[in-house]
């Protein structure tokens, strides 16, 4: 199975809030914030553009987004379209935003820093938000020790680098000077799965490859083997 191909999955079925809890989690997360018309807000990693589209009608803020799927920006730019929304949307990586200093008040991602060059993709949303400025971000978490097999195994199927603790993703973003970094939420597979309300969206591309048949067939695999052993935590780190 070619590496990454867990993603090109998620872009074929066109799989919107696929990330931990879902779409109701990141209502419930976006409700802690005052966000408004004058909220800037850069999204990374966008994906089917739900998340951006719900921001721009629930709150009217002006949201950028990022990603680097020419499936998923198409299946993004079709999305807001219908929704009648404007979002400025860059095709391009995390690991080097086209973005001015000290732009966005937020900087939001659900499950997509653990697919990149973490220590660039994070000093690169540090730089971009402004004094002050949160990133939030939804990641995957080793809750027990996993033996180097297993999580080869893991992030052969992901296309990660390498699985991180909790502990590790906070000395990660405090290497990158955040002044402030807490843990919000988050959970075992297993909670998150027994909390699950809102089920995700479908926007299915008209072929689908068999390895990518196999793919979700695995990602489900990996989900009931390790589902007590692998997690999530939401992070807000203020600049």
């Amino acid at each position: 199975m070619k590496q990454c191909s867990y993603l090109d999955f998620l872009a074929a079925f066109g799989v919107g809030s696929a990330h931990p809890g879902g779409f109701t989690v990141t209502k419930q997360l976006l409700a802690q914030f005052s966000l408004g018309p004058y909220t800037k807000l850069l999204e990374i990693g966008c994906g089917t553009g739900r998340t951006a589209s719900y921001i721009v009608k629930q709150y009217g803020s002006v949201v950028s987004a990022v990603e680097m799927n020419e499936t998923m920006v198409q299946k993004a730019r079709k999305r807001w379209n219908k929704d009648g929304v404007n979002i400025e949307l860059i095709k391009g990586s995390i690991e080097a935003l086209t973005f001015h200093d000290e732009v966005f008040h937020i900087v939001l991602g659900e499950s997509v820093l653990a697919f990149t060059n973490k220590r660039k993709a994070i000093d690169e949303c540090y730089r971009v938000l402004q004094r002050g400025g949160v990133l939030l971000v939804s990641e995957v978490v080793t809750e027990q020790h996993l033996s180097v097999h297993e999580e080869e195994q893991i992030i052969a199927l992901y296309g990660m680098e390498q699985l991180l603790t909790e502990q590790e993703w906070i000395a990660l973003f405090q290497e990158a000077q955040f002044t402030t970094v807490r843990v919000l939420g988050g959970g075992t597979i297993a909670e998150t799965i027994s909390a699950h309300i809102e089920q995700p969206e479908w926007d299915i591309s008209d072929f689908i490859s068999q390895d990518l048949y196999e793919a979700w067939i695995s990602h489900e695999q990996i989900l009931q083997q390790y589902k007590h052993r692998l997690g999530h935590r939401i992070f807000m780190c203020q600049k």
